[in-house]
């Protein structure tokens, strides 16, 4: 797992790289410092085999709901069951389909503040069914199958500003978000997803 661990964060700040070359950053490099302290976390994912009827008997019920990453990307790699869909610009839904040996690259909300909106955080949720199929009702299975994936989330180093790139503004395009520390805006964002009881 220390291994895997190690072999994402090392692609994670190639990918850091290309994004920096293509958005015409001075340096490839200019993500590696920022983001190269380990601050990474690897969650594996396990949603599993249960009963359409108890799922269905909820309207909206999904394995995962919408929601956007945190982070600058996350990887994500699939196994055979498919499920995941993300929302286009439009806001239409697109189904992600697990391709063997491949890694899905999200784009996070921190990478969404620093490029001012030029990057943005991908909406995506996870399905019950194989969005890629069309079944009619009576022909589903009664349970809906397992499903596996491991997310590797990746962020900012704790000490990070996160503040407009400088290729990102200008007079016409003005920074749409205010500096802050990438700890704590992680901070605040997980916190936002904790109910805390009343006392």
């Amino acid at each position: 797992m220390l291994a895997y661990f190690e072999a994402y964060d090392q692609l994670h700040l190639t990918i850091l790289r290309a994004l920096a070359r293509g958005m015409g950053l001075e340096d490839d490099d200019y993500f590696t410092p920022l983001c190269n302290a380990n601050h990474q976390n690897l969650r594996l994912l396990h949603y599993p085999e249960c009963d359409r009827t108890q799922i269905e008997a909820h309207t909206g019920q999904k394995r995962g709901g919408i929601h956007t990453d945190y982070g600058t990307i996350t990887l994500l790699s699939q196994e055979h069951i498919s499920g995941l869909v993300a929302q286009r610009l439009d806001g239409t839904w697109v189904s992600v389909p697990p391709t063997p040996g491949g890694i899905v690259v999200n784009v996070g909300e921190m990478l969404q503040c620093w490029s001012n909106d030029v990057l943005r955080a991908t909406p995506h949720q996870v399905l019950d069914d194989d969005p890629t199929t069309t079944m009619d009702q009576d022909k589903k299975s009664p349970t809906v199958q397992e499903r596996y994936s491991i997310a590797f989330f990746c962020n900012a180093n704790k000490d990070t500003t996160l503040s407009c790139l400088p290729n990102c503004h200008g007079p016409d395009q003005p920074p749409k978000y205010e500096p802050i520390n990438a700890f704590e805006y992680l901070t605040m964002r997980l916190s936002s997803t904790i109910a805390i009881p009343k006392s």
